[in-house]
């Protein structure tokens, strides 16, 4: 990397530009969220209204209507004068209410088709569905359909249109005998009051980033004079270090103290601590360094030692020991509080006729491999092995929350396993497994891997049943 582009990657990782921009960041996530409320709560008061709007309009709709008659003014509409009266009520009610796009009389069936019953555009100007034609109920109230036609009320609808942006209301009919008979429905027009939210969302938004970019600019200002300002000075110094000679570190002591820092806060503090610490540790930087590496390869071979002590040697999963580990910390932690946790038993099927048969080096790689299906089974649970055929699961997270489907799961990949015949012996892998949960009784895990056991051994019963002694 050349000189330039380095200087350029401190810039953009600078604290300097850092600091303001999350400055900006947190205000303008404020604001937003701010803004959104503003609009979400101007947008559920207009559709608030013009829901009850829909709803009085329809109430007078459905109060102007004779419901047993509606089979007839399906059959003879425009020949009734009741009908053509109700047209005129209809057109009263749209005249005051100026927003009402639509007004129609519907009977939705458990087809999602409304048969129109009267559509007021089609009455006015034969710009509407004519009377008994049939209208693909709108998609929007598809989740409602059950609710329609049992003649539950349902809730105003709103959304963007080909018409623009509008509720929607179907409000049901009943007749004389409670049936519900059809719905009638009207479609507001809402862009007049959404486009005056959005103008006044704008302007309040003009008017708090005004604000904002105010507050901002102080307190960078500040924020630079007094916090990054110093700090840059002291990064700056600090990029002049060398550790050459005594003579070197002495010259850094002395470019620290030329900065005389003198803020009066926390920086003042780490300036002068960090004056201190340069003056007292420089002079044995590299005997530390030494002992730290020292102690770094010690403590690695120290982690090694650990975890060879507590890894099985063939499969690399958990031995007795850390089994026994990590139940007596579980068994710790449940003394305190009830946990959620299982314990997965598993014992190899024909381990010994592997052995006998093939060698041993068969019957490692045969154990091993039955290992492998356990361990990608449970990946997010501990496995271990305490014998040389049995291996124990601590079941956790989502191991043991999907339990009884992941040990369905193996028991059927064994069962196949074991069935590919034209496998050698030692790939056809097998095992017998038992599963139990921990119960607010249970004191300890070994309380819990009894029951395990003892499911495993039932199961090892019956597959010696099924398959003979060996298998």
């Amino acid at each position: 990397m050349s000189e330039q582009s380095g200087s350029k990657a401190r810039w953009h990782n600078s604290i300097s530009l850092r600091l303001p921009l999350l400055f900006i960041v947190s205000l303008v996530l404020l604001t937003t969220f701010i803004l959104y409320v503003v609009y979400s709560r101007f947008e559920a008061r207009m559709v608030d209204e013009y829901g009850r709007m829909a709803m009085g309009v329809t109430n007078l709709m459905a109060d102007a209507m004779d419901p047993d008659r509606i089979d007839e003014y399906m059959e003879k509409n425009y020949e009734l004068d009741e009908y053509n009266e109700l047209i005129r009520r209809f057109s009263t009610l749209r005249e005051n209410y100026p927003d009402v796009l639509y007004m129609y009389v519907y009977r939705v069936d458990a087809n999602a088709d409304c048969h129109v019953i009267l559509d007021l555009d089609a009455a006015e100007d034969d710009e509407g569905d004519p009377p008994g034609s049939i209208y693909e109920l709108d998609e929007a109230f598809l989740p409602y359909l059950d609710d329609l036609v049992a003649g539950r009320e349902v809730p105003p609808l709103t959304g963007n249109t080909i018409y623009g942006y509008q509720l929607s209301y179907l409000r049901p009919v009943f007749d004389s005998r409670g049936n519900c008979v059809c719905h009638v429905g009207v479609d507001f027009s809402m862009d007049y009051l959404h486009r005056q939210d959005i103008l006044f969302v704008y302007s309040l938004s003009m008017m708090v980033l005004l604000v904002v970019a105010l507050i901002l600019l102080t307190d960078i200002y500040v924020v630079r004079k007094s916090i990054t300002g110093p700090l840059n000075a002291i990064a700056k110094c600090t990029k002049q270090f060398t550790f050459e000679t005594e003579e070197d570190r002495q010259r850094n002591i002395d470019r620290l103290n030329e900065l005389n820092i003198r803020t009066k806060d926390e920086i003042e503090d780490l300036y002068d601590v960090f004056r201190s610490v340069m003056h007292d540790s420089l002079t044995d930087m590299k005997s530390l360094a030494k002992a730290q590496s020292d102690i770094q390869g010690k403590d690695e071979q120290i982690q090694q030692i650990s975890r060879t002590a507590y890894r099985d040697a063939l499969t690399g999963v958990g031995n007795k020991a850390s089994f026994n580990k990590a139940s007596a910390e579980l068994t710790q932690e449940l003394s305190k509080r009830f946990v959620e946790f299982g314990v997965v038993m598993a014992d190899v099927n024909n381990l010994k006729y592997i052995n006998d048969t093939y060698g041993h080096e068969a019957g490692d790689r045969y154990i091993k491999g039955c290992c492998k299906m356990i361990c990608d089974m449970f990946k997010r649970s501990s496995v271990f092995r305490i014998g040389g055929d049995e291996f124990v699961v601590l079941l956790k997270n989502e191991d043991y929350t999907q339990r009884l489907e992941k040990l369905e799961q193996l028991t059927a990949a064994f069962e196949a396993a074991r069935a590919q015949e034209h496998k050698d012996a030692w790939e056809r892998y097998s095992a017998s497994l038992g599963m139990s949960e921990c119960t607010e009784e249970d004191e300890t895990v070994g309380e819990v891997l009894k029951r395990a056991d003892a499911a495993m051994y039932e199961n090892k019963m019956r597959f010696k049943e099924a398959h003979g002694s060996y298998r």
